[in-house]
């Protein structure tokens, strides 16, 4: 199916090199995919921007970078997912 794959390049739990791995095998195979490099951020950037474990509570939704790519990642379901599927 196709894939959208957003990931911080600062990450520690996972590295973003898993992810550029992930996007050239599905381009190898075909397979409709975006890869968004959050640039500067870590694993849990749109709710602990400084990492985890935190030493509060959830961040909100307020980070301008973050609300861009969730709009990205509704543009990419929008244009691979139809919306009258059974």
């Amino acid at each position: 199916p196709p894939t959208m794959l957003v990931h911080g390049d600062r990450d520690r739990d996972v590295p973003f090199a898993q992810s550029e791995l992930m996007a050239l095998a599905l381009e190898e195979a075909g397979v409709p995919h975006r890869l968004l490099r959050m640039e500067g951020y870590d694993h849990y950037f749109d709710v602990f921007p400084e990492g985890w474990p935190s030493d509060g509570p959830p961040a909100p939704l307020e980070d301008e970078t973050v609300i861009a790519a969730y709009d990205e990642v509704i543009a990419f379901l929008e244009q691979h997912v139809d919306a009258h599927a059974p």
